[in-house]
C-alpha cells in the first residue's frame, strides 16, 4: 500500500509539471503537420512542449528531397519550416520569415541498418548557434526517415563582430568568481538563442586545477554582461534508490515530450519496434528444453500468475501467442533475449553468463521494467491489459538484459557508493547496446513517452544531471565512436568490473582509450568526449613554461630557468635561440629539467654580441609541442646587474673620430618609472650624439636625442605612456 501511495504522488508531480507552461502546436503548425501527414501518414512527431517545436520526427522513409544527403536535409527542413516557428520569437526585432536554405555545418556520419545518420550544427555566418546540433536519418536516395535535435527556422540578422574581447569577458568572469587560481578552457564564440532573440556570446569554462572547481560562463560579446554561470564541478549525487529500471524520477530532469500521429496523441497497441511477425500466430523460438515452456539456454520466461505459455503439439519451435495475452509477452521477451544473445552479444563474449529468469506480470498498478540483481530476475509489468505496451518495446527488453550482463561482469548499480553519474554510465551503455543491435535510436517511445530518450539527442555534460539524462548523454557520445574498428568489442570488454563511482564518465573514457593501441584512435575518443564537455581535448598542446628568467655574469655562460606548466603529462622541454645577426630561431637544447645553460654563448657586455634571444617550449608524452614561452635576452642580465654603461667594451663612432667610450656615460631615473623618466648622459667633448630606446626584440621605438652637444652633463625626458609596461633599452651612439 505504501508503494502505491508513493507512485500516485509521483504521478501527480509529473502531471502538474506537464500542465505547466506547455506549448502545443498552434493552427499554423497543425496546418503544416497535416500537409506533411497527407504524404507521410505513418510519421510520429515527438513534441517539445517547452519550446513548442518538434524534438524528433520519424517514420518510414519520405519521398526523395534531394540527390545528396546535404541537399535532402536542407530541402526537408524548408518543407517542414513552419513546424519550427517559435511563438516566443514573434516579438524579436531580428526575426523574419526564413525561406532560404538553412546554414548547416557537417559534424559526423554514422551507418545503420536503415540508412545513414548525419549530424549537423546550425550556424550563422560560420558561427555556431548554441544547442542546435541536429541528427538526420537519410537513405542513399535522399529519403528522410529520422530527425532529432533543435533547429531555428527564423532568419537571424545580428552583428557577428564582438564589441567585447574574450580577454575582457574572462576578466568579468574572474571578478565574478572573486577568487584566484582559475584558468580558461574550451572557449568558443557562438550565437545564443536568448529570450526570443539571438545574441553573440563568449562560451567558456574557468577551472581551478588544484581543487577541481569549475564554472561554465556565457558572457555577452555585445554588452559584456554575464548571461549565465553554472557550477560544473563533479560532485557526488543523491541515490535515487532505483534498481536498473525505468521509473518516475524527479520531474525537473525530464523532457516534456509527447508523441503525435495524424490521429492525435496516441500510441500503438503494440510497438512496431518489436521484430515479431504480428501477421501470424506463430514465431520460431529456438533453443528450448523439454519442459514445454519458454525455458532455454539464455532465458526462462514465466508469468507471475496464471498458466505459462506452452508450445504447439509437442513442437518446441512454435508457440501460440496473441497480442492481447500474456503468452504474447512471454514469447516476445524470450524471442528478443535469445536473438540478442545469439546474433549480437555472443560475437563479443560467450562464457560466464547465466540463464536469466524473466517475470511477466499484468497485476501491478505501476508500469515497470527492471533488473533485480538480488533475485537475478528481469521484471516486466504492463499495468493493465488495456494498456499492454511496456514490455513489448524491443529496445526496453535489450536494455534490461544488458543490465543483467553488467551485473554478471561485476558492475554494481546499487552499491551504496554509486553516484547518479555512475548509474548514468550503465544506463547509457544499456541504451547504446540496444541501439547497436536494433538500429532504433529511441527507447521508451511506446512504453513510457514521458521519459522517452534518443541516442541522437544532443546535450552537454553537467554534474547536476539526473541518472537518465546522464545515460542519454553517455549513449550519444558512444554513438559518435561506433565506426571505430573493433569498438563494440572493446566497449563490451571495458564493462568488466567497472566500479568507478566518482568521475565515471572520465573513468570509462580512459578505459576506452586504453583499449586501443593506435594514437589517432585514442585521440578520437578523447576529443569526442571533450566535444560534449567531458574532459580536455587530446590534441590540445601543452601549456608553455612560465616565469622565464636568464642569469649570468661577465665571461660566464647564460642560464635560462623556468617554472613548469600544470599539464600532467610533461615529457621534456626544447630551448630555442636567435642571435642578432640570425634570421630565425634554432633549437639548441633539450632537457627534462627546469633550467638550461648555453655553453656555446659567453656573456660579453657587448650590445651587439649579447643581443641573443631565447624561448622554451613544452613537449608532452604524445609529442605535442606548446606555444613559445616569453622571450629572454642576454641583455636582460645587464639589467639585473644594473650595468649602465652599455658601451664599456666597444668603440663608438662619435663625430667620425675615435673616442674612448668609457668617457661617455648614460643613465636614467627613476627606474622603474611610470610613465616618464629622465635620461642623463655626459660627453667629454663636443660630439654628435644619437640616443635611442629599443624593446627587448631590439626594435627601435623612439629617438630621444639626435644632434650635436657640448662637453658636459645633459638631461632629456622620455615619456613611455604609449607603450606597455616592460623592459626597454637605452643606447647611445
Amino acid at each position: 500500500m505504501r508503494r502505491s501511495i508513493i507512485v500516485s504522488m509521483l504521478w501527480l508531480l509529473f502531471l502538474s509539471t506537464m500542465l505547466h507552461a506547455q506549448t502545443l502546436p498552434d493552427s499554423s503548425q497543425l496546418t503544416s503537420l497535416n500537409k506533411f501527414w497527407q504524404e507521410h501518414p505513418d510519421w510520429y512527431v515527438c513534441w517539445d512542449k517547452v519550446t513548442g517545436t518538434p524534438a524528433s520526427m520519424y517514420g518510414t522513409k519520405t519521398k526523395s528531397f534531394g540527390k545528396t544527403p546535404e541537399s535532402a536535409i536542407q530541402n526537408f527542413l524548408m518543407y517542414v519550416n513552419k513546424l519550427f516557428e517559435r511563438k516566443n520569437n514573434s516579438k524579436a526585432d531580428q526575426v523574419k520569415s526564413n525561406l532560404q536554405k538553412p546554414n548547416l555545418s557537417f559534424i559526423s556520419q554514422r551507418n545503420s541498418i536503415n540508412g545513414n545518420y548525419y549530424d549537423y550544427q546550425q550556424e550563422y555566418k560560420n558561427i555556431p548557434i548554441n544547442g542546435t546540433q541536429c541528427t538526420f536519418g537519410v537513405t542513399e536516395n535522399g529519403e528522410i526517415f529520422y530527425f532529432s535535435g533543435t533547429f531555428y527556422s527564423e532568419q537571424i540578422d545580428i552583428n557577428i563582430t564582438p564589441n567585447v574581447s574574450f580577454e575582457s569577458a574572462i576578466t568579468t568572469a574572474a571578478s565574478n568568481i572573486g577568487k584566484i587560481g582559475f584558468v580558461q578552457k574550451n572557449k568558443k564564440l557562438c550565437i545564443l538563442p536568448n529570450d526570443g532573440k539571438f545574441e553573440l556570446v563568449w562560451d567558456f569554462y574557468l577551472v581551478n586545477n588544484q581543487n577541481g572547481e569549475s564554472w561554465k560562463y556565457i558572457v555577452s560579446a555585445s554588452s559584456g554582461k554575464i548571461i549565465s554561470k553554472n557550477d560544473t564541478k563533479i560532485k557526488s549525487a543523491n541515490d535515487y534508490n532505483l534498481t536498473n529500471g525505468f521509473s518516475f524520477q524527479n520531474p525537473k530532469t525530464e523532457l516534456l515530450l509527447n508523441y503525435q500521429t495524424p490521429q492525435g496523441f496516441i500510441f500503438n497497441t503494440y510497438p512496431q519496434s518489436s521484430s515479431l511477425d504480428f501477421e501470424t500466430s506463430q514465431v520460431e523460438l529456438p533453443l528450448l528444453n523439454s519442459s514445454g515452456y519458454l525455458q532455454g539456454t539464455y532465458a526462462n520466461v514465466y508469468k507471475m500468475s496464471g498458466i505459462r505459455a506452452t508450445y504447439i503439439g509437442g513442437d518446441p519451435n512454435n508457440f501460440v501467442h496473441s497480442p492481447y495475452t500474456q503468452d504474447f509477452d512471454e514469447v516476445n521477451v524470450y524471442y528478443h533475449i535469445t536473438k540478442l544473445r545469439q546474433n549480437f552479444i555472443n560475437s563479443f563474449y560467450t562464457p560466464g553468463f547465466n540463464q536469466i529468469n524473466v517475470s511477466i506480470g499484468w497485476d501491478k498498478s505501476q508500469r515497470d521494467a527492471a533488473y533485480d540483481p538480488g533475485a537475478d530476475v528481469i521484471y516486466f509489468y504492463n499495468g493493465v491489459p488495456t494498456d499492454p505496451n511496456f514490455s513489448r518495446e524491443a529496445n526496453v527488453i535489450y536494455h534490461e538484459y544488458i543490465h543483467k550482463i553488467q551485473f554478471d561482469r561485476n558492475c554494481y548499480y546499487d552499491n551504496g557508493s554509486s553516484t547518479n553519474e555512475y548509474k548514468g554510465v550503465l544506463e547509457g551503455l544499456s541504451d547504446y547496446f540496444a541501439y547497436s543491435y536494433s538500429g532504433v535510436p529511441n527507447i521508451l517511445t511506446y512504453a513510457l513517452p514521458s521519459q522517452a530518450r534518443s541516442i541522437n539527442n544532443h546535450s552537454t555534460y553537467s554534474s547536476t544531471l539526473g541518472i537518465y539524462p546522464f545515460g542519454q548523454l553517455f549513449s550519444h557520445i558512444l554513438s559518435h565512436l561506433q565506426n571505430i574498428s573493433g569498438f563494440q568489442s572493446v566497449l563490451f570488454a571495458q564493462m568488466n568490473s567497472f566500479n568507478s563511482y566518482n568521475s565515471a564518465f572520465l573513468s570509462f573514457r580512459d578505459r576506452l582509450i586504453n583499449g586501443f593501441q593506435e594514437p589517432s584512435t585514442k585521440n578520437t575518443i578523447q576529443n569526442t568526449f571533450a566535444d560534449h564537455g567531458v574532459g580536455d581535448y587530446a590534441d590540445n598542446p601543452p601549456s608553455p613554461p612560465t616565469n622565464i628568467s636568464i642569469s649570468g655574469s661577465y665571461g660566464s655562460n647564460p642560464t635560462i630557468q623556468w617554472t613548469p606548466p600544470n599539464d600532467p603529462d610533461i615529457n621534456h622541454y626544447k630551448i630555442y635561440r636567435k642571435k642578432y645577426n640570425e634570421g630565425s630561431f634554432t633549437l639548441v637544447g633539450l632537457t627534462s629539467g627546469l633550467s638550461f645553460t648555453d655553453y656555446y654563448v659567453t656573456v660579453q657586455y657587448d650590445f651587439l654580441e649579447d643581443d641573443i634571444f631565447y624561448y622554451v617550449k613544452t613537449v608532452d608524452n604524445n609529442g605535442n609541442l606548446s606555444s613559445e614561452s616569453d622571450y629572454v635576452n642576454v641583455l636582460d642580465i645587464w639589467a639585473s646587474l644594473k650595468i649602465e654603461n652599455v658601451g664599456e667594451k666597444e668603440n663608438l663612432s662619435v663625430a667620425s673620430e675615435e673616442v674612448n667610450s668609457t668617457a661617455l656615460s648614460i643613465s636614467n631615473y627613476p627606474n622603474p618609472f611610470n610613465p616618464v623618466t629622465t635620461i642623463s648622459f655626459s660627453v667629454p667633448e663636443e660630439s654628435n650624439i644619437l640616443i635611442r630606446v629599443h624593446n627587448v626584440l631590439g626594435q627601435e621605438l623612439d629617438r630621444i636625442y639626435d644632434g650635436k652637444v657640448l662637453p658636459g652633463n645633459h638631461k632629456t625626458i622620455w615619456d613611455g605612456s604609449k607603450y606597455s609596461s616592460g623592459l626597454y633599452y637605452v643606447t647611445n651612439k
